[in-house]
């Protein structure tokens, strides 16, 4: 039985950079798959990613092929297909995926019997001054940036509301990597 590790936050908070550290700690970490409408970026990894038309996407999900379909982040629609899940759910290893922090309750019920083996992880966000230079390093425009900090300050709300009632891992990406590192492989029990 494998076990999924799940990462979620706000923009620019290190989802990928974490993932990226999990995934260069060997062999049996894997990336799970998700689907997209988006064009391929040169950031994405390897398997990251199975690209879909918008019609494609669709059709799959007309035939519940997804477990779950994010409303459109930013004009991009993303899912995750069943199937992807099942994978790594019952393959040995850790699978690693960066989702939406409202996909977390979905997966641990889809996983059943098997949650015990999916860990939650929300990235908090590190505040305006940060974020904002974050997302400008990555060459966001300045419009795209403020709307991503108001919603930076939703999902951090959102992520504290399903706390709630499941247990969430939350780290803070205030420290330096290695720091931010130890502190996620603490959280993931690695």
């Amino acid at each position: 039985m494998g076990t999924i590790i799940s990462i979620s936050g706000v923009s620019g908070s290190g989802k990928t950079t974490l993932a990226d550290h999990l995934l260069s700690l060997g062999p049996q970490y894997r990336i799970i798959e998700s689907s997209t409408t988006r064009a391929p970026r040169k950031r994405d990894r390897p398997d990251e990613f199975l690209y879909l038309s918008a019609d494609e996407f669709k059709r799959r999900e007309r035939e519940n092929k997804f477990l779950w379909v994010t409303p459109p982040i930013h004009g991009t629609c993303y899912g995750m297909l069943r199937e992807s899940v099942e994978k790594a759910l019952t393959r040995s290893g850790v699978s690693v995926m960066v989702i939406t922090i409202e996909c977390l309750p979905v997966l641990l019920d889809y996983a059943g019997e098997h949650a015990r083996n999916v860990i939650g992880i929300y990235i908090r966000s590190q505040g305006e001054t940060t974020l904002r230079l974050r997302l400008s390093m990555r060459m966001d425009s300045p419009q795209d940036i403020d709307k991503r900090i108001n919603e930076c300050r939703d999902w951090d709300a959102r992520a504290d509301g399903i706390n709630k009632h499941m247990s969430i891992n939350f780290l803070n990406n205030k420290g330096t990597l290695d720091e931010f590192f130890a502190e996620a492989e603490q959280s993931c029990r690695l």
